[in-house]
């Protein structure tokens, strides 16, 4: 397992965007929306590929903008952007983990005894402008549609060229 740095040791960026409290918030967005489509909830590896997609900006970019889109043609479409998606998703984990912990703690996610997570969102979230923190939580809603839509883990995991 990859140890992560302590705070005070993190570059600024680094600790902007993989904030464990944000990867929590796109994580829950993501499953809130995949729940609408099983009601069981997010199985728990399908949530490891949510931050490495919509965290990257150059991938969140191209991420579908619409959950009538299917994961499938899509991944076809944009195969150049993900490039090194797998090698993303693996150097993630740590920061995913350490998300999902705070996620757990702080009730806004949970996990069933399924190993299925689902979430607690606010029904109405304001933000004060077109913020970045925006527009990830937009696109990890619609990623959760798009993914509730693409049949099993498996399935999801081999269409993304990523083995859990």
């Amino acid at each position: 397992m990859t140890e992560l740095l302590s705070w005070d040791d993190r570059p600024e960026l680094a600790a902007s965007i993989l904030n464990p409290a944000l990867i929590s918030a796109s994580i829950a967005w993501c499953v809130t929306r995949y729940t609408d489509e099983h009601e069981a909830g997010m199985p728990w590896e399908v949530s490891f590929l949510v931050p490495p997609l919509v965290l990257h900006r150059g991938t969140r970019e191209r991420l579908p903008r619409s959950g009538a889109t299917h994961l499938a043609p899509w991944t076809i479409a944009n195969r150049n952007t993900l490039v090194g998606f797998a090698d993303r998703a693996r150097r993630f984990r740590p920061h995913v983990e350490e998300g999902l912990r705070v996620g757990l703690r702080s009730g806004l996610l949970e996990v069933s005894d399924s190993a299925h997570l689902r979430a607690s969102v606010p029904d109405k979230v304001r933000f004060k402008d077109q913020s970045e923190l925006r527009e990830i939580v937009s696109r990890a809603a619609v990623l959760g549609t798009v993914l509730g839509r693409a049949g099993s883990s498996a399935n999801i995991f081999t269409i993304l060229g990523v083995s859990p």
